[in-house]
């Protein structure tokens, strides 16, 4: 039994000894293990440890979450309180690692002081030491090298090897919204997730054994199978760009740590899915009718109704319809409400009301095959770009 551990254990980085028996290895790699655990064995409405710790880790994330502009989109608040917890009780029972930061001990004390007042009705509820505080505010400070975007940006002016790394994942994250037609956003946390999870991996006396869990991959894994299955020239992009980074910094190609990096930057990517939608699988329809823009206004309720987030609508404004006018518009599909005498290369929908269902049905034949059409399109343009 004991070398089945032992031969388990390896796969993270650690190891077995047995006089006493005990957990060793790196201490990171160890608090990283039992992260994982505790988080694979128990659902979120399970808690391991005292309920005294979990009311506490509960508040103080929640500060911290507000005092590092962070939301539940850019880190998990489930894994975060494991993460501190363990962090924590590792640290009470004496395990330590390097603190990163000395503002010295008048400073320290200053803030130990405002961290148990913010705390004070959760500490004297539970009879919580002023030791043990003073060892969970150290650990929690730490957290800082990851959270803090002010500090984040320091490190990177101070660090010209993690600043190489942060430039390559930005660079494959620039380059594929240039592609895919992505909007530009702010991706400092994501980016430094990837590098914390690079930064653990060569923590790893033999990289060719990591796995990023234990018994169940990320709960919410199936993400990059819709990602995979939906977009796969995309998720094809990802990858291979991924797989470069890896080996430009002459690091072992684990599978593992492929999905890892994969699935920690789809999953953190604001609006992927809906700007890689719309771009794929949306046609836009710009609706006239000759009666009043309220008419419109209600062809398109009907129609976003219908047709949910396969179809975006507009409204053409002018009170007169012309070719030139509407070559000013972006659009598919023209509904009109009554019959034109110009030609347009776009099709035309007629909504007849005493025909309603026939007219919504041709019109949602056409819908799809316009959406494959410009999926088609849309696939030439990006491997024409990708071949440049």
């Amino acid at each position: 039994l004991i070398t089945k551990v032992r031969a388990a254990l390896i796969l993270y980085g650690i190891d077995l000894r047995t006089k006493p028996f005990e957990i060793v290895g790196d201490e990171r790699l160890i608090r990283n293990f039992y992260t994982m655990y505790f988080q694979e064995r128990y659902n979120v409405s399970e808690w391991p440890f005292s309920s005294a710790y979990y009311e506490f880790f509960d508040k103080m994330i929640e500060r911290v979450m507000v005092y590092y502009g962070l939301t539940s989109e850019q880190y998990d608040t489930n894994q975060f309180r494991y993460q501190h917890a363990v962090d924590a009780i590792r640290a009470i029972k004496g395990y330590r690692v390097e603190e990163f930061f000395n503002e010295g001990e008048v400073t320290r004390k200053r803030q130990i002081k405002t961290f148990f007042h913010a705390m004070e009705d959760v500490v004297q509820k539970h009879n919580i030491s002023e030791e043990d505080i003073t060892i969970i505010f150290n650990q929690a400070v730490n957290w800082k090298y990851y959270l803090s975007p002010p500090f984040m940006k320091k490190r990177l002016e101070s660090d010209a090897d993690l600043r190489e790394v942060h430039e390559h994942f930005l660079s494959i994250i620039t380059k594929a919204s240039e592609l895919f037609n992505i909007p530009q956003s702010d991706h400092m946390h994501v980016i430094f997730e990837l590098t914390n999870i690079l930064e653990t991996y060569n923590l790893i006396p033999t990289p060719e054994t990591y796995k990023n869990y234990l018994l169940f991959n990320a709960r919410d894994d199936f993400s990059t199978v819709i990602y995979k299955e939906n977009f796969p020239i995309f998720y094809q992009f990802i990858e291979e760009e991924i797989i470069k980074l890896c080996k430009s910094r002459n690091l072992f190609v684990n599978q593992y740590l492929i999905s890892n990096l994969i699935f920690t930057l789809l999953s953190k990517w604001n609006k992927l899915f809906e700007s890689l939608y719309k771009n794929f699988f949306v046609c836009r329809v710009l609706v006239y009718n000759h009666i009043s823009p309220g008419h419109a206004i209600n062809i398109t309720e009907v129609l976003n109704s219908r047709f949910s987030s396969s179809v975006t609508t507009s409204l053409y404004k002018e009170t007169k319809i012309t070719e030139e006018r509407l070559a000013e518009y972006n659009f598919d599909i023209l509904i009109s409400s009554i019959t034109l005498d110009f030609y347009i290369p776009q099709p035309i929908n007629y909504l007849w009301s005493e025909n309603i269902n026939v007219s919504f049905e041709l019109l949602r034949l056409k819908v799809l095959e316009i959406i494959k059409d410009n999926k088609e399109k849309q696939l030439e343009i990006i491997k024409s770009k990708m071949e440049e």
